[in-house]
């Protein structure tokens, strides 16, 4: 059961699952977390906004109030009655003087009007209708629906056909995951379709000269009698130099100072380009190049745990799922024999992160 687990996290790893920059470029590297549920689909198109209720109709003016009555004039005071004329002196002896007439009394002063009564108050406007309600938006189109998950009770044989059977049909598969497809076939005898060396071999013919002649060197992986050049070996990045060397040792002597520079990449100092777990998942290939050579001695029992424990730090089962680089943490330790660190956790994560066509 282990060895069949090794296959199936090598074989995912080569899909490209987790969504690393390795493995197969056109595979959607989505995953799910519930291995029965399809990954999600696209969401639905907003519905449309409901139309502006109607303005309320404007209420009525309220009435204007009447006009107070005028208040009434006052009556004018009567006219004083006039003084009576004085009689008229009999001639001769001058007569006596008159007596003055009697002042005419002065009228009375008109009553003051009353005052007009205040006009009553307008009646208050009726209020406005209300607006009609908005209609209600459309419902927004319902999203397509994932590729389903292949149920989590599938066997680790059919996982392992869908898988293989899935990786066949690619056809830009990259030169590193090439390089472990041809391990993996020679440990396991697995049946593929691709005829590996040869397309190893188209590969490096699309290459930059460098490139070639430095990917060239892993063509011992297919053909054990494979010379290999140390010079060519030199021009690839520091942590391929190592897994190269190793994969040579037992044709080309392993430089003095080899062990501390293998145990220097577990720091990753020297990645410039990627993920720095990568440095550290690829000391462990080294290691697993080393034990298949029978390149013995060149690594203590210490040494190999503490590799072995810092890979397995690197998975983290958290959230869930597993990116690339825990995919390749998980199926080297599985391959090094070392399947008591990698979790249940993490090989439940692999189990639902495969799909029904054998992808991820």
């Amino acid at each position: 059961m282990m060895s069949k687990l090794i296959v199936l996290a090598i074989v995912l790893l080569l899909i490209g699952c987790g969504g690393g920059d390795n493995g197969v470029g056109t595979v959607d590297n989505s995953s799910s977390e519930h291995p029965t549920t399809g990954s999600t689909g696209s969401t639905g198109s907003t519905g449309s906004t409901g139309s502006t209720g109607s303005t309320g109709s404007t209420g009525s003016t309220g009435s204007t109030g009447s006009t107070g009555s005028t208040g009434s004039t006052g009556s004018t005071g009567s006219t004083g009655s006039t003084g009576s004329t004085g009689s008229t002196g009999s001639t001769g002896s001058t007569g006596s003087t008159g007596s003055t007439g009697s002042t005419g009394s002065t009228g009375s002063t008109g009553s003051t009007g009353s005052t007009g009564s205040t006009g009553s108050t307008g009646s208050t406007g009726s209020t406005g209708s209300t607006g009609s309600t908005g209609s209600t938006g459309s419902t927004g189109s319902t999203g397509s629906t994932g590729s389903t998950g292949i149920p989590y009770e599938t066997s680790i044989d059919t996982r392992i056909a869908l898988a293989i059977n899935f990786l066949d049909k690619q056809d830009n598969i990259q030169a590193d995951m090439v390089v472990a497809i041809g391990m993996l076939n020679k440990i396991y005898n697995l049946s593929f379709t691709h005829d590996w060396p040869a397309y190893f071999d188209s590969l490096l013919v699309n290459m930059h000269a460098q490139s070639s002649q430095g990917y060239s060197q892993f063509k011992r992986i297919f053909d054990r009698s494979f010379i290999g050049n140390t010079s060519f070996i030199e021009k690839m990045e520091k942590i391929d130099q190592q897994t190269l060397r190793a994969i040579y040792c037992d044709t080309i002597p392993l430089p003095s100072g080899y062990r501390d520079s293998l145990l220097k990449e577990l720091a990753a100092e020297n990645t410039v380009l990627y993920d720095k777990r990568y440095a550290t998942t690829h000391v462990l290939f080294a290691l697993l190049f080393l034990r298949s050579n029978h390149c013995n001695g060149v690594l203590s029992l210490d040494d190999e745990n503490k590799i072995y424990n810092e890979v397995a730090s690197l998975i983290n089962t958290n959230d869930g799922v597993l990116d690339d680089a825990e995919v390749e943490a998980m199926a080297f330790l599985l391959a090094s024999g070392r399947g008591d660190l990698v979790t249940l956790a993490a090989k439940d994560a692999l189990y639902k992160m495969q799909r029904v066509d054998g992808s991820c």
